[in-house]
């Protein structure tokens, strides 16, 4: 087999995190902030992707798929056991299987979870002085989280001049009951209680929760508050947990760092990073002030 260019390589490798992606979000993640004009950004990724496509390493959904504001459908792409069997070669960490299906839902799922990780990394890119220092996709949360029954769908660091924000995400479809929500916030509560998370975290993380529509963020909302209320060491969880909840349409068409989110236990919406006006974040870590 011909060996692998520099951005083909990427996409593989980007592919086995994500398990699915569509072109627009491979060419965002190989090619935003590069020189290439749009014409030669959307040609190049095209190419990247028959070129894996053809050699039998990248396979390609049937369905189309549409994205998070409507109207555009996507096809999703995603890697053949060939392909798979060359990242794991490329990279050893990466899970020893990493099936993916013909259903709908895990391709949404991914699709959506790639969705917020571009949203924070456009900010990033946008914003004089920020970085997102990490993003872990799933497998790798979860392996950082060491033996638990909480799997998060991401793990992020942010930084901005004054603050390190770090956030487990989750990505919400809305297929679920939100009675199925609450059993999962109990579990990230009873991960807190124990205390094993500090084995692999600085600090109990933000849990930010992205959902399909904002009468989906505000039912997650309540249903948080409503297990919070339950717990014996409320005041203790209210002071040492965070829980925010956005819309995915509002972070892609506005911005992660933009007055979208709601905080379990506040009304109103919040900024995710040193809301002055609400005090929203006071458990982020302040940066040390720079020479």
């Amino acid at each position: 087999m011909t060996m692998l260019s520099p951005r083909e390589t990427q996409a593989l490798l980007l592919l086995a995190s994500y398990r699915y992606l569509s072109r627009s979000q491979i060419e965002q993640f190989l090619l935003q902030g590069s020189d290439l004009g749009e014409s030669s950004r959307n040609t190049t990724s095209w190419r990247i992707l028959r070129s894996l496509t053809t050699r039998g390493l990248v396979g390609q959904t049937v369905r189309l798929l549409g994205g998070p504001v409507g109207g555009s459908a996507r096809l999703g792409y995603f890697l053949t056991p060939d392909g798979y069997r060359l990242a794991l070669g490329l990279n050893s960490s990466l899970p020893p299987k990493r099936p993916t299906s013909g259903g709908t839902f895990l391709m949404q799922h991914a699709l959506a979870t790639a969705d917020v990780s571009l949203a924070f990394r456009r900010a990033a890119s946008s914003n004089p002085g920020h970085e997102l220092l990490e993003w872990e996709c799933d497998w790798q949360a979860a392996h950082r989280l060491g033996n638990s029954l909480v799997v998060p769908d991401g793990h992020l660091v942010y930084a901005s001049n004054d603050y390190e924000l770090d956030a487990l995400v989750e990505v919400d479809l809305g297929t679920e009951g939100t009675r199925f929500f609450g059993r999962k916030i109990q579990r990230y509560l009873e991960l807190f209680r124990s205390s094993s998370w500090r084995h692999h975290l600085p600090i109990w993380p933000v849990i930010i929760t992205v959902a399909p529509s904002e009468i989906r963020a505000a039912a997650l909302q309540r249903c948080t508050e409503t297990v919070l209320a339950r717990q014996s060491d409320h005041d203790k969880l209210r002071a040492e947990t965070e829980f925010a909840f956005a819309a995915l349409p509002r972070l892609v068409l506005e911005d992660p760092l933009a007055k979208v989110w709601r905080i379990a236990g506040r009304s109103g919406e919040h900024f995710l990073l040193g809301d002055r006006s609400s005090g929203m974040n006071e458990r982020l870590t302040e940066m040390e002030p720079k020479d």
